[in-house]
């Protein structure tokens, strides 16, 4: 320790010296730490904010999937009983019993 300070005392000619390089080095430390932390959580941050997006696309597909399989009728009783509607107004979108499309 004393040997790193008269060299330091020597080389910037402060008595001073050592203790400046020492926060210097410190301040360096922490700086490097702090970036470094602050990466790890923006890409833990951007990770997180993918595997959101992809699991409300892999819900919207599985919803998409579902309604294409609703009839007309179907879709609109849902929608009407939902809101608390009578679904009556759906009865002509029912077509004939042996009707397919």
């Amino acid at each position: 320790m004393i040997a790193a300070y008269e060299i330091a005392k020597r080389v910037l000619g402060n008595k001073y010296a050592l203790g400046g390089l020492l926060c210097l080095a410190m301040l360096s430390g922490i700086w490097i730490y702090g970036e470094t932390r602050w990466r790890a959580g923006y890409a833990a941050y951007e990770t997180e904010l993918a595997e959101g997006a992809a699991e409300a696309e892999r819900a919207r597909v599985q919803d998409e999937t579902r309604l294409k399989g609703l009839s007309d009728h179907d879709l609109c009783a849902g929608y009407l009983r939902s809101r608390g509607l009578p679904v009556e107004a759906c009865q002509q979108l029912r077509g004939l019993p042996g009707e397919r499309p």
